[in-house]
């Protein structure tokens, strides 16, 4: 947008003046009910996976009965993980099975890819993946293990106990991950902590 500015100057001399543009950007998440005809936008000051769940809810809550279609199949072939992680959990929210199975697929990844693959199916109480958590925690590369760690504490349950302290047990060194995973379980099973419970 042009902005009109006036300053003194010289007839005939074209004037230069200091001045400080600001741009703030803006994003809309749009739906359209092709039958009805309705519409249904979310204006947000960015794009990301809360905002798009945000979405999904408002759009969901317009008409708690209806199944709703959208597009979000095609969008977890997508070269950019955080679109295929989003698309995927948004379809799982919706109750369609194809995103679980694209976020499973796409934890076999140790990228990027996989890590958000992780924290969605640790967001979503995915108890399937557990055996693969038992697995990764006992990966090679550190930044697997640390989040397979936080998976399986999030998810674990005393079932998981016996195989965590097997892990500790049988390796030479002990393995800080599954360590920590064991003592999130425990926390979680032991002494849950609720913040409002402080203030009382």
């Amino acid at each position: 947008m042009s902005v009109i500015r006036r300053c003194w100057t010289i007839k005939g001399h074209r004037p230069k003046a200091k001045h400080n543009d600001k741009y703030e950007w803006g994003y809309i998440y749009g739906a359209a009910d092709i039958v009805m005809g309705k519409t249904e936008f979310l204006y947000t000051p960015t794009v990301s996976l809360e905002w798009s769940n945000v979405f999904l809810q408002q759009l969901v809550s317009t008409d708690p009965g209806a199944i709703h279609v959208s597009l979000l199949n095609s969008m977890l072939t997508s070269d950019i993980s955080d679109v295929k992680v989003a698309s995927a959990e948004a379809l799982i929210r919706l109750g369609y099975h194809e995103g679980i199975a694209k976020l499973r697929e796409m934890l076999k990844d140790k990228g990027k890819n996989g890590q958000m693959a992780l924290d969605a199916l640790a967001r979503l109480g995915d108890r399937e993946i557990i055996p693969d958590l038992v697995k990764m925690i006992k990966d090679e590369d550190p930044i697997v293990k640390k989040g397979a760690a936080h998976a399986l504490g999030s998810l674990g349950s005393e079932e998981e106990v016996p195989v965590l302290l097997g892990i500790i047990v049988s390796e030479s060194d002990i393995n800080p991950d599954a360590k920590d995973a064991l003592i999130f379980i425990d926390r979680k099973l032991y002494c849950p902590f609720n913040w409002n419970d402080k203030e009382k």
